[in-house]
């Protein structure tokens, strides 16, 4: 994976904030908002996943009865999924469980997202490979609809070798959450590091 350590621990902080951080406020299943689901770990979202995918990446860091109960929301996104959050609270994942899933599991698999709608981040600097990881492990990979504008430009900007223009293209996706600046912020710090490897 063309992924740099700097870009990783990027991804975990925008998901995570780092081990204290989500000691005290994420190692409980929780609702991000918006479209997620129930997530646990790093930005493990059950709502986007299924059952079986569950037990596949969390089997061996969960008890059974634990698994069984997170399985109940697999699917489950929106709204619907915040009050499921209170009665799943006494599932406590250990910072290091979490690290494990991510790195085993989920930084390839979104790897791999990443590389059907952007191959060009094979060739990038890793830096700037890492950026679009985090905005598809966020927004997901589909390049449909007027909400997906900015990502279809990125696509045609890395086809056509004008990276400069793709950190605004970052930055301009934040007229889609006017009300939620944890995702304005976001955006604008994968621009950020994206520009930063354009100036290295």
């Amino acid at each position: 994976m063309n992924l740099s350590r700097r870009g990783i621990d990027f991804i975990i902080e925008q998901e995570a904030t780092g081990e204290k951080y989500y000691t005290k406020r994420e190692s409980r299943p929780n609702w991000p908002g918006e479209s997620s689901g129930v997530t646990i770990g790093i930005g493990w979202d059950i709502g986007q996943n299924t059952a079986e995918a569950l037990r596949q990446e969390w089997g061996q860091e969960l008890w059974e009865s634990h698994l069984e109960r997170l399985e109940a929301v697999a699917g489950i996104t929106g709204p619907k999924a915040e009050k499921y959050c209170e009665e799943l609270n006494d599932i406590d994942i250990p910072w290091a469980s979490a690290i494990r899933v991510f790195k085993k599991f989920t930084i390839p698999r979104y790897w791999a997202l990443t590389l059907k709608a952007y191959p060009q981040a094979e060739t990038i600097h890793p830096d700037a490979a890492s950026a679009l990881v985090s905005l598809v492990f966020n927004r997901g990979a589909s390049l449909k609809g007027d909400r997906r504008i900015e990502m279809r430009a990125i696509q045609s900007a890395l086809a056509d070798n004008r990276l400069e223009a793709i950190p605004q293209l970052f930055k301009d996706q934040t007229r889609l959450w006017p009300d939620t600046e944890g995702l304005r912020n976001r955006r604008i710090a994968e621009a950020n590091l994206f520009q930063s490897t354009l100036t290295a």
